[in-house]
């Protein structure tokens, strides 16, 4: 099995890395299908994945890769073990990934490596490697909008009017 694994590690050209560029990652995968977040997101489909690429500047800093069903309609199928291993060596350059915390409720891995997490949800299928930047950012993203809500609700629990209604 770590034979397959290294062969398959030096054979996976097809698959995104941290750190490559808007033009690396389309070279990849072709032009986008779908671009979210003011261009900072693009989507590509290869093979059977879909795969988001988030940017920051012109790096990519998160990538998520899902392996789709055969009818848009479906939920995406669950990525196997061997498919996350690889998926997260080829990012981290071969190294060694722990298990930083597990929330099995969740069905939620969240793993580290040199300056990287993973984070692998086992109800909507999807594997998410990004930086430590990147996890900054989220979190940075995050506290702003329970701040806002926060404050929402001290001033009478609404964000806004309901008159124009």
């Amino acid at each position: 099995m770590k034979t397959l694994f290294l062969f398959l590690l030096l054979c996976a050209p097809a698959m995104a890395r941290i750190g490559e560029t808007r033009e690396q990652c389309e070279t990849r995968y072709g032009p986008a299908v779908d671009v979210k977040d003011g261009g900072e997101t693009s989507i590509h489909v290869r093979a059977g994945f879909k795969v988001e690429c988030t940017f920051f500047e012109g790096k990519c800093d998160c990538i998520a890769f899902s392996k789709m069903a055969a009818s848009p309609e479906l939920a995406g199928l669950p990525l196997t073990e061997a498919e996350q291993q690889l998926l997260m060596g080829v990012n981290s350059g071969g190294k060694t990934w722990a298990l930083k915390r597990e929330v099995p409720q969740l069905r939620v891995q969240l793993k580290v490596c040199d300056g990287l997490e993973a984070m692998h949800n086992g109800t909507s299928h999807n594997l998410r490697i990004y930086t430590a930047a990147y996890a900054a950012r989220f979190k940075a993203r995050m506290d702003a909008a329970k701040a806002a809500d926060h404050a929402a609700d001290k001033n009478g629990g609404s964000k806004g009017s309901l008159k124009d209604f």
